[in-house]
């Protein structure tokens, strides 16, 4: 299972990327620059909406994780309808916020129908989204990347038709297009899922009847804190150099970013995959299987940082190429994002140990100091010359700690669970 939900996602996570690298130059045939950028501005405000169900996904795809492990469902349920009904709030919440903000926000009131194509579907689909988790706490990961591919697929087929017709697509019809595909994929994940804990449309009316369990509310928040901080840490580099450098040197750092956040993101696809492992033998406390999991991971993270090294050789001539020479680099330039990419590998290994244990307390503390001292550091290093290297150094150096920190404990407690169970056995 672990090799064909590893092999299914790096080829779903790899086809995805080339249909987005396609895109580009499709959409913007189909819309022109200037509201391509439009479109591009309002599909990126669409991934803040995911982030609305404070870490509970996470939370949920360990429980299913345990659930199945000892094969019963009756805790995933009660925790699906608990995340269920507190997602509906928190939906109906981002309904109401949208309304307000509709008035306030220039670029949202300018476009009327596209806001309210894109946003409103998002928004009251948001719930049904924990298909994904589910699923994935299953161990179905190769069954939920497909269905996710599905939805890219079938929009770049849409995108495709029009250009091979020349015909012409206002914006709005491209939306409807995005939402329709989105809305299909969403809808048959949780319907995979529904099956999977056992619950039904007529269930929902428990929803309203679920008690809160406040420490997985708990544990949900504490993933939150880690996925935002993660986010805002390494996602602040391009505005510190547009707003400290220049918007050339912006650019060159975007570029530079792209490429390499690309070959991290397909490492981190597959890598996934070994969190609901590790929670279901965690939960049968089968730790000699865990250190395997654990060591192919670190493995597979070693390949990673070799190849990212040797790519950082070749990504000048690359980044020339493929921006028809308008964007030009050097090597000292992308060896450091080759290194922070590296070091964010290494760490992510011993991060998903630690989650699939919920011991994330300290890793919270640790992502948030970096992510308070990234500011300071980054344009310290800017006033010393280094550029746009600045940002890569700056997030590599505050990167070690908790690489350190997320390998040793997490390696410092499989070997104390492989112990505790020698010695049980032994009784």
């Amino acid at each position: 299972m672990l090799a064909k939900n590893f092999s299914y996602s790096i080829i779903y996570k790899i086809l995805g990327l080339l249909i987005s690298l396609t895109l580009v130059p499709l959409l913007i045939n189909v819309l022109g620059v200037e509201k391509y950028g439009l479109w591009v501005a309002f599909t990126s405000l669409l991934v803040w909406i995911g982030l609305f169900d404070f870490g509970l996904g996470y939370a949920l795809k360990n429980t299913v994780s345990k659930s199945l492990a000892n094969n019963t469902i009756e805790e995933a349920q009660l925790e699906t309808y608990q995340v269920l009904k507190i997602t509906f709030f928190f939906s109906f919440i981002l309904l109401m916020l949208f309304v307000f903000l509709f008035s306030f926000i220039e670029i949202l009131a300018d476009n009327i129908y596209l806001s309210l194509i894109l946003f409103i579907p998002f928004i009251l689909m948001f719930p049904i989204k924990l298909g994904s988790p589910i699923l994935q706490g299953a161990r179905k990961i190769a069954l939920e990347s497909g269905l996710l591919f599905l939805s890219t697929l079938l929009f770049f087929i849409a995108i495709l038709t029009v250009n091979f017709f020349e015909l012409k697509l206002e914006i709005v019809y491209l939306a409807i297009l995005f939402v329709a595909s989105y809305m299909l994929s969403t809808f048959l994940i949780w319907l995979s899922a529904m099956k999977i804990v056992e619950i039904s449309w007529i269930d929902f009316k428990y929803i309203s009847r679920s008690k809160l369990n406040f420490f997985r509310i708990k544990m949900g928040i504490k993933f939150f804190g880690l996925q935002l901080s993660s986010l805002v840490l390494y996602s602040m580099g391009t505005i510190i150099v547009f707003a400290y450098l220049n918007a050339i040197s912006a650019a060159h750092f975007d570029v530079i970013n792209k490429i390499f956040l690309a070959g991290l993101g397909v490492f981190n696809i597959g890598i996934a995959v070994f969190w609901p492992e590790i929670s279901h033998n965690f939960e049968k406390k089968d730790f000699h299987t865990i250190l395997k999991l654990y060591f192919i991971m670190i493995g597979l993270a070693i390949i990673f940082f070799i190849c990212s090294i040797a790519f950082s050789f070749v990504a000048p001539q690359i980044i020339s190429l493929w921006t028809d020479s308008k964007i030009n680099v050097s090597q000292s330039e992308t060896i450091w994002f080759a290194l922070l990419v590296s070091i964010q590998a290494i760490a992510y290994c011993g991060a998903v140990v630690l989650n699939s244990f919920e011991k994330i307390t300290y890793q919270l503390f640790i992502s948030i100091a970096a992510t308070i001292i990234m500011p300071p550091l980054s344009i310290c290093l800017i006033n010393s010359n280094y550029e746009i290297s600045s940002i890569p150094i700056a997030a590599f150096i505050l990167t070690i700690p908790a690489a350190l920190y997320c390998n040793i404990h997490a390696y410092k407690l499989i070997k104390q669970g492989i112990l505790l169970n020698d010695k049980t056995n032994i009784k």
